[in-house]
């Protein structure tokens, strides 16, 4: 998620990669909220300056700028996993599924999915990865997209109502934590405007961030 520690690096054990995605969500929700104003969603919407949309639901919806920084050093795995992708053309993501491990590419090939887990046994140090039967699996981006795609949409975190964001891995695309349907809505209406794909993009509703204590 976008509140991975910047010390996260190469020798990170899978358990820990996996823990970093929910091991960290309060305290990183509390220093962005510090520093953006919040998350938590309001009953009146305002627009950022004086641009705004209609969202699909019929509420204001602000139009972000796009973010802009060299994938090269965005300093979390998911920068990590993208030079894997440059060195292995197509790879998108993986998971584990039993005791297979299924290795998302765009042009799939079991030669080409082999060599990308032998790169993520080295990055994760993972013996379950070592010993795991491999399985390519077609997908629609690879993850220099992916992580070209979320940089240029960090903003989106920023809009009201929007919870968290993540590379998801697993699915091999953009995932947003969304409070209701309108936010998705303004979610999506900015992934167009920034020419993201759409099916690229996916939202997960929950719940809205709530000082301690209420």
């Amino acid at each position: 998620m976008i509140w991975r520690t910047l010390t996260l690096g190469p020798w990170l054990a899978w358990w820990g990669h996996m823990g970093m995605k929910s091991g960290f969500l309060f305290l990183s929700l509390a220093a962005f909220g510090a520093a953006c104003g919040g998350a938590a969603p309001s009953e009146d919407r305002s627009c950022s300056g004086d641009v705004c949309t209609e969202s699909a639901t019929g509420g204001l919806c602000p139009t972000i700028e796009p973010f802009s920084m060299d994938i090269e050093d965005w300093p979390t795995i998911d920068g990590v996993l993208a030079d894997v992708a440059l060195r292995n053309p197509g790879f998108g993501g993986f998971r584990f599924e039993t005791d297979r491990l299924v290795v998302l590419m765009v042009n799939p090939t079991q030669a080409g999915a082999e060599a990308i887990r032998d790169e993520l046994v080295g990055i994760y140090g993972s013996s379950r990865m070592r010993r795991s039967a491999v399985t390519p699996q077609s997908t629609a981006y690879d993850y220099v997209e992916l992580l070209t795609f979320y940089v240029r949409a960090r903003n989106v975190l920023g809009l009201d109502g929007v919870v968290w964001s993540d590379i998801n891995e697993s699915q091999g695309r953009i995932e947003y934590g969304v409070v209701d349907d309108e936010t998705a809505a303004c979610v999506s209406a900015n992934i167009q405007q920034l020419t993201i794909p759409t099916s690229a993009v996916l939202t997960q509703r929950s719940e809205p961030i709530r000082p301690l204590g209420n």
